[in-house]
Order: C-alpha cells, then structure tokens, then sequence
C-alpha cells in the first residue's frame, strides 16, 4: 500500500495536471472532472493511511471513510458527488458541462478542508 505521502504527491499531482489541461478550455471535460475524482481519493487514502487503513476498491473505501473519518458525513457526500459525475461521464456517456467541473473543484475543495487538519503539510 502507498504511503501517506505518497498519496499527497499523487493528489497534487493529479490536480497539477487537471490545471495542465485547462479545464474551463479542456475538449475532455469528462477526464477533467475523473482526475478531480482522483486527486480525491489519494487525500482520502493518505487521511486512511494515517490510521493505517487502505482500500482496496471504491465499495470498501466508503465503508473506511464512514467508520474512520471525522466529519465523514461532508466528507462522505462530496465524494459521492465526485464519484457519480466522473462515473456517469465515464460510463453513462453523460457529457460534463462547465458548471458541473466548478462544482467538481467545489466538491474536491471541501474534501481538503475536511481533511487537511488530519494530513501532513509539509509533503
């Protein structure tokens, strides 16, 4: 499993490239809010790791952030907002308008205001 720090590099990493792309002018708006999703989930696992949880699939991952995460209840809905938006455009085909890639960066957003108390910062 990775490291904490390795999931903060992943994240930033991940939101690094989603400003690569140019959101507002990306013709992939549906990889822009899957990479949002992404960066996500590697602050929610480096905020797992803490307590040496990992997931090992999106089901199992739900169930360690409502067993093991201050606030899990925000934390819970603003990744299911992330999650449902990058699935739908993934495998719905349901195109992602601009307003829903500000919502996605809203939602990602909240998950580092949940956790940022609980994650290192000097990674």
């Amino acid at each position: 499993m990775p490291l904490i720090d390795q999931h903060i590099k992943q994240a930033k990493h991940n939101e690094e490239f989603v400003v690569f792309c140019n959101p507002t002018a990306s013709p992939y708006p549906d990889w822009i809010v899957t990479i949002i999703f992404y960066a996500a989930i590697h602050y929610i696992e480096a905020a797992l790791a803490i307590k040496n949880k990992h997931s090992d699939d999106h089901a199992s991952r739900e169930n360690l952030i409502v067993h093991h995460i201050d606030n899990y209840n925000l934390l819970y809905i603003a990744h299911r907002n992330l999650k449902d938006r990058s699935r739908k455009a993934r495998y719905n085909c349901i195109s992602v308008a601009p307003a829903q890639i500000a919502d996605a960066f809203v939602n990602l957003a909240k998950v580092k205001d949940i956790l940022g108390p609980s994650l290192p910062q000097n990674t």
